[in-house]
């Protein structure tokens, strides 16, 4: 996981434009998914093991009940130190 968080924040600032773009679209999903309660657990690996940064964060906040931007900075801190 620490490779696909390093690489998600290399291109998240080399396209920010894009990538907010994309970040939004994948919080809305994540967002719909949690409000019809089709968000669970399984969904939450489906995301990661497909590689899929903005709804994995997402998903964890969502679930844990905090903000993305929290669970984003332990991601990046976990990676930097792993």
């Amino acid at each position: 996981m620490p490779n696909a968080v390093r690489e998600a924040t290399q291109l998240a600032r080399a396209a920010p434009s894009t990538i907010h773009e994309q970040t939004v679209i994948a919080h809305a999903l994540v967002k719909s998914l949690f409000e019809d309660g089709r968000l669970d657990e399984n969904q939450l690996m489906s995301f990661a093991e497909g590689g899929k940064f903005d709804e994995t964060n997402a998903s964890i906040a969502a679930l844990a009940n905090v903000s993305v931007s929290i669970v984003e900075s332990m991601m990046v801190e976990t990676s930097t130190r792993g």
